[in-house]
């Protein structure tokens, strides 16, 4: 199944840059990257333009979190989607650990478990939220 990776960005071109590069070293067979970028003043825009395999959606300074995933969802053509902070740094074997929760019968989410909250941050395990009734 193909995975969509939404990534909303303003600045940060650092994690960016990070994030995206252990996305790649994934190297998932079908999978796409769409980053949201918020009007960035640190170069982010200008990165970004030059990477071929990462679909650039413009988005406003004033987009809160919910707007920029949604704007990323919209130009999504995977079955699978991911949403991802740039500051979150994912290895293959969690990737895969995502897309099998999202594949199980009748759940709804799943997210990363993550060892930091603050500055970057490395999946180690997943979690999922299944539907009632």
């Amino acid at each position: 199944m193909k995975l969509s990776i939404v990534l909303p960005v303003r600045n940060g071109l650092s994690h960016t840059r990070q994030c995206i590069a252990a996305l790649r070293d994934c190297s998932l067979p079908s999978c796409e990257f769409i980053v949201v970028d918020n009007e960035s003043t640190d170069g982010t825009a200008e990165w970004l333009s030059g990477q071929q395999d990462i679909e650039v959606v413009q988005g406003q300074t004033n987009w809160s979190l919910a707007q920029s995933f949604n704007a990323g969802r919209k130009k999504a053509t995977g079955e699978l989607l991911l949403f991802l902070h740039n500051d979150v740094i994912c290895n293959r074997l969690a990737l895969l650990a995502l897309m099998k929760v999202m594949e199980m019968d009748r759940v709804a989410a799943t997210g990363p478990l993550t060892n930091r909250w603050q500055l970057v941050q490395t999946v180690r395990t997943t979690g999922a939220i299944q539907f009632c009734g």
